[in-house]
């Protein structure tokens, strides 16, 4: 059952619902998974359109609608639903931490079990919440960077559950591979480095010219950072960054014969 409360300005509904670990044998063991349901208490009767936010990382928890939420959810509740949903392995899903992987006696074991948390068991959690919670109603999403690699997988493998897919800054290329991006993106890196390390005191210094790698552990998201410069660690000023890089861009990809194109993203922050 859904546990429903009201923050300043928004209506949330809390759903949790039980899932395959492996699509593949649905009868076999189970995980949870999250979702909040937001909308403007005004409007909380009426059939809006259900927008579902595809989380960028991949392994970060969906945003939080305390103190606004991200800048765009206003905007988005002016004339939607919005569901905020937990990717399995994070947040208040099923989450995938350090005591869950030492469980394992091998790499190749933990390797298997992390398969489990691709792609394609997301999009399968994300059809198995429209359909059981959400009555089956076709929902569009909006997927921000990581999210948008789940939007592409959403449509190659249930496009019949979406009536709309919004992107922002995630979409694949259709001929260059993860080599090419990183060709094209350390001399952008180099560039960009000497503004954040100006600003932030202390800071390691940028002309180390080979990749550093560090494996800092979250919350429920346990990652592996590649990063060309040691100014790139995660101890870098968001602050700045976000100065630094502050432009959004959203694309719009409707399920029609209409090709795709560019619109104004449903709120572009330039925060």
């Amino acid at each position: 059952m859904a546990v429903e409360y009201i923050i300043p300005g928004m209506l949330i509904r809390d759903h949790m619902v039980d899932a395959p670990l492996d699509w593949s044998k649905p009868e076999g063991e189970t995980i949870r998974i999250f979702a909040r349901e937001v909308c403007d208490p005004a409007r909380r009767r009426e059939t809006l359109p259900l927008l579902a936010f595809l989380q960028g990382g991949p392994g970060g928890k969906s945003p939080r609608p305390s103190n606004g939420g991200p800048p765009w959810l206003a905007e988005a509740l002016k004339t939607h639903r919005v569901i905020l949903i937990d990717q399995r392995g994070t947040g208040r899903s099923s989450r995938i931490e350090s005591a869950t992987m030492e469980r394992f006696v091998d790499g190749r074991a933990a390797a298997d079990y992390l398969t489990l948390f691709r792609a394609d068991s997301i999009v399968a959690d994300c059809e198995h919440l429209r359909k059981t919670v959400f009555g089956g109603v076709r929902w569009q999403t909006l997927g921000q960077s990581y999210g948008g690699f789940l939007t592409l997988t959403y449509l190659s493998k249930a496009p019949e559950g979406l009536s709309a897919c919004y992107v922002t800054g995630g979409l694949a290329g259709l001929g260059a591979t993860a080599d090419d991006v990183y060709r094209r993106t350390y001399p952008r890196v180099t560039e960009r480095t000497p503004p954040i390390t100006a600003a932030t005191p202390g800071m390691p210094s940028a002309s180390a010219g080979s990749p550093t790698i560090s494996r800092p552990m979250r919350r429920g998201c346990p990652m592996a950072i590649a990063s060309p410069f040691a100014a790139f660690r995660l101890s870098a000023s968001i602050s700045v960054w976000r100065r630094v890089t502050r432009t959004s861009i959203g694309w719009s990809m409707r399920l029609s014969p209409v090709p795709m194109k560019t619109v104004s993203p449903i709120a572009s922050s330039r925060r």
